[in-house]
């Protein structure tokens, strides 16, 4: 299928293909644009396109760019700086979902169904026979609740300590409030009074009317003063939700204990210590009881998963209602024996339940096992001395963690202890681990592995689409400025990648792409020997291919040095000897220049000749064409193909000072030079490898140092 992208960055408009299913590498040099459409295709699936293409817009431009193609795809992932800082290397975990990545497996899924299926039976029995059940375990947090935060004693700001700080003055009214009954004891005392006290706010405007009905207070002001004194709403609101509280639980509550919360709750008095610790007892038994029930509600795998026997974890769901005393009534008593009648009938029925949950917990334990046993075996591979573990605690909450080698204790602060490319590689790893478990259709990797040396790229290479669960079925497009995994993967290891691998190139804003098959990756020295002897070349390119040729084999003999000679237009060719002629120094110092003799010329012609396939090869003729600046220069304008475009370039500004920049002429320089070449490459004759950038130097400076030849 093609994808095609417009107005995003550096992308005016370019199509690029991508096969289901494969490996799809696109090389290219930097500043072709691979970022931008790994960003184009992250921002098409994102929950904001356009703000993602916006972002994207081309500098100078109001466009807003495009990208269209990807309708096969319904999830892609990309792999990128924001990804490794997003989701990895938090504190003392590794990956933020380690759960949802190695151990929430389609296995563990069904797994957990069949056990979630068989306990939903235990939960919705217990729960529709007893509704009352849910309603208690409500009633006993509130009661909970109002104690406070404190465990120890009732603190003076619960409702509790408040609702009692004076007495019961809701039961007890005070002498001379006794009409006010009614209201004091309604269901809601704190609003009628908080009604009350509001209408005292207008008593500036007349101290005898009543500021609701307009009739004469005077007899009721002593009164209304006096409840003023000894009520305060907030404390009455408190007072009454005790009271409420008590009494949805009375039925729940040893008559005993009724009877002496109902006495404390009513007395006058306020909240003694021996009543505070009385309540406190109370309370201490309602958080057993209500802790008792909560488990039955929340009964699932996790109340197993650290149970060899799940008889012996269903036993515990029992509820002893004679240790829990205060809660010892008929009621209560009557409800937790249906409770653990149930219970006891699914013990009996508890082998199925056992090997489900065993079956979870192998389940669990090997996948553990197999992720962790792959990537230490990677680390250890690429060299690296760190080894990870997945550990799992009560909650059924895991973690990865990481390790020095031969080290238990896992590192805290993951981030801080790793170089980064070991961040680069491990992340590389897990984005692989998460990717396959979201059942990403499309996956982006953007120049993964350019920073890690050659061992490190094999292993990371291997991991990814040569183990047993990798990604070599599924589609993803690496975009990268490194020709080594276009190397391993089309040349070396095609059976096993099937790789489609790309060279992309973009000119004025143009993407297009063309593509390398296993006969397009050759040696440096096949190339350099295929181009030297393509009558079709120019003398200069032949030249310049027949000297890399000589480097890489180490021969440095009268033809190489003849070539050196040429290249500096030296009209009569000299070599550098010692000063007492006897032989060759690399030390220049000690170095003299003597012409080279007329005899060796002619042995070095011959050489040249035999190479080029060029019988009548001749220095002299050679070196006057190479000194015929006018001659150059056309040819130079009239060249298509960059790489010979450079070399005349080059033998332009031979011993001319050039306002080029150090980089661009490195890479010029480079060109008549093997330094860090690849054993392998593409030939530069079929493919556009030389950047726009390089080319739009050259013609620069050659406009300014013969301007004569290069008038529009």
């Amino acid at each position: 299928m093609n994808i095609s992208i417009s107005n995003c960055n550096n992308i005016e408009s370019g199509r690029i293909s991508i096969f289901p299913n494969r490996l799809n590498i696109k090389y290219a040099i930097n500043g072709t644009g691979k970022s931008s459409i790994a960003k184009a295709i992250e921002a098409h699936y994102s929950t904001n396109p356009q703000k993602g293409f916006e972002a994207l817009c081309p500098y100078g431009k109001e466009i807003v760019g495009t990208i269209a193609g990807l309708e096969s795809f319904q999830k892609a992932k990309v792999f990128n700086e924001e990804y490794v800082a997003t989701y990895l290397f938090k504190a003392d975990e590794v990956v933020t979902n380690s759960f949802e990545i190695f151990v929430k497996t389609p296995d563990y899924e069904r797994h957990l169904k069949e056990i979630e299926e068989q306990v939903k039976d235990i939960k919705d029995t217990l729960f529709q026979e007893n509704p009352e059940l849910s309603e208690l375990s409500s009633s006993l947090q509130k009661f909970i609740d109002s104690f406070g935060k404190a465990s120890t004693k009732v603190s003076v700001a619960s409702t509790l300590g408040k609702g009692l700080s004076k007495g019961n003055t809701i039961h007890n009214i005070p002498k001379g409030l006794e009409s006010y009954q009614e209201y004091l004891q309604s269901e809601s005392p704190s609003s009628w009074l908080n009604w009350v006290f509001e209408g005292k706010k207008y008593g500036s405007i007349s101290d005898k009317q009543c500021p609701y009905c307009t009739s004469d207070i005077t007899p009721k002001k002593e009164n209304i003063e006096l409840l003023e004194t000894e009520y305060d709403s907030k404390i009455v609101e408190s007072l009454k939700k005790i009271l409420d509280v008590v009494s949805q639980l009375e039925g729940f509550l040893n008559p005993e204990t009724k009877d002496k919360i109902l006495e404390i709750t009513s007395s006058i008095e306020g909240l003694s210590k021996e009543a505070q610790n009385y309540l406190l007892e109370v309370k201490n038994q309602a958080i057993i009881l209500k802790d008792k029930i909560d488990q039955l509600k929340t009964i699932g795998y996790i109340s197993f998963v650290d149970e060899e026997k799940v008889i012996d974890q269903l036993k515990k769901f029992n509820i002893e209602i004679s240790l829990i005393g205060h809660w010892n009534s008929e009621l209560t008593a009557l409800k937790v024996k249906k409770s653990n009648l149930i219970i006891n009938k699914v013990i009996e029925k508890a082998g199925l339940l056992q090997g489900a949950v065993a079956q979870q917990k192998n389940t669990i334990r090997s996948t553990i096992e197999k992720n962790t046993k792959e990537i230490n075996e990677f680390l250890e591979t690429a060299g690296y001395k760190y080894k990870v573990s997945i550990e799992g605690n009560k909650d059924g909450k895991y973690k990865l963690q990481l390790s020095p080698t031969g080290l238990k204790t896992p590192l805290n602060k993951v981030e801080s202890h790793l170089s980064f490319g070991e961040k680069n590689a491990l992340s590389l790893i897990l984005f692989m681990y998460e990717a396959l478990h979201e059942n990403c259709d499309l996956i982006i990797l953007d120049d993964p592995i350019s920073s890690f040396d050659s061992n490190k790229k094999y292993a990371i290479m291997h991991m990814l689409f040569r183990t047993k669960d990798c990604l070599n079925r599924s589609t993803v497009l690496m975009l990268t400025h490194d020709f080594s995994p276009v190397i391993d993967s089309v040349y070396i290891l095609s059976r096993e990648f099937k790789p489609k691998a790309y060279l992309l190139h973009n000119s004025g804003g143009v993407l297009e792409e063309k593509e390398i098959n296993k006969s397009d990756i050759v040696s440096c020295e096949q190339i350099f020997s295929e181009i030297a002897e393509n009558p079709v070349v120019d003398i200069l390119t032949k030249l310049v291919c027949l000297r890399r040729k000589l480097e890489i084999s180490g021969n440095k003999g009268i033809e190489y040095e003849l070539l050196a000679n040429l290249f500096h237009k030296r009209s009569i060719p000299w070599r550098k000897v010692k000063l007492d002629n006897e032989s060759e120094l690399d030390n220049e110092s000690e170095l003299d220049n003597v012409d080279i003799e007329l005899e060796q010329i002619k042995v070095g012609e011959q050489k040249i000749a035999e190479f080029l396939k060029i019988p009548d090869f001749s220095y002299d003729i050679t070196v006057k064409k190479f000194q015929d600046e006018e001659l150059n220069c056309k040819m130079y304008k009239n060249k298509r193909n960059k790489f010979e475009k450079i070399h005349l370039y080059r033998l332009l500004t031979e011993c001319k000072e050039t306002s080029m920049d150090s980089m661009t002429q490195k890479y010029i320089n480079e060109s008549y030079h093997i330094e860090n070449e690849y054993l392998f490459q593409l030939n530069p004759m079929t493919y556009d490898l030389v950047p726009d950038f390089i080319i739009k130097s050259c013609d620069d400076i050659l406009k300014r140092e013969f301007p004569q030849y290069f008038m529009e």
